[in-house]
């Protein structure tokens, strides 16, 4: 089999390519592609070969993770509906492995400007979400300070949980992605602190 191109920089020219040359991506492809395009462009590569067939079964899984990962805003990369569609096909996962989903709600916390409060990506660990409510920290791009948001979600909207130790091997936080239509409860606790 021909060697993932070097040439390609962007995920439409690097789909294309695995769909002209039928090739399934293995996980080593898909992570050789994924860090010739950068991680804020990883989820369209996932997206391109998951909607086309030519991810491994077996990749489909460590992909998976890795996008949500490794991008900076995987919300802002791919929408909800794709996000949820891809994590469903998996089923609910706990740092990487299929896990059996908690037997009970599990109350989690998010902080975010209040256009993406209803956002995946939600925490148990009360550092991660100072750090998140912090806008000197990780979203100190936006203009609008951030509000901290509480939701108790029923486990059948819970689609995976990632330990602060999994995160593929870099260092990360600990997160539940949440389907959004599993936040009806929403509340708002705290302005940003």
């Amino acid at each position: 089999m021909e060697a993932v191109p070097m040439i390609f920089y962007d995920s439409g020219a690097m789909i294309e390519w695995f769909v002209d040359n039928r090739v399934e991506a293995t996980l080593e492809d898909y992570h050789l592609a994924a860090s010739r395009l950068g991680r804020n462009r990883s989820p369209a590569l996932l997206s391109g070969l998951w909607s086309t067939g030519l991810l491994a079964r077996d990749a489909m899984l460590p992909a998976l993770l890795d996008a949500w990962i490794s991008s900076e805003y995987p919300g802002r990369s791919l929408p909800a509906e794709e996000w949820c569609e891809m994590f469903e096909e998996v089923g609910f996962t706990r740092d990487g492995e299929v896990a059996r989903r908690p037997g009970e709600p599990v109350t989690l916390y998010r902080a975010a400007v209040p256009a993406h409060s209803h956002g995946m990506a939600w925490t148990d660990d009360p550092e991660v979400l100072r750090f998140f409510a912090d806008t000197r920290g990780a979203n100190a791009a936006f203009a609008q300070p951030h509000q901290t948001y509480r939701a108790t979600v029923e486990p059948d909207w819970l689609l995976a949980h990632v330990t602060a130790t999994y995160s593929m091997g870099r260092e990360g936080e600990a997160q539940w992605v949440v389907h959004p239509e599993g936040l009806a409860n929403l509340e708002q606790i705290a302005p940003a602190v």
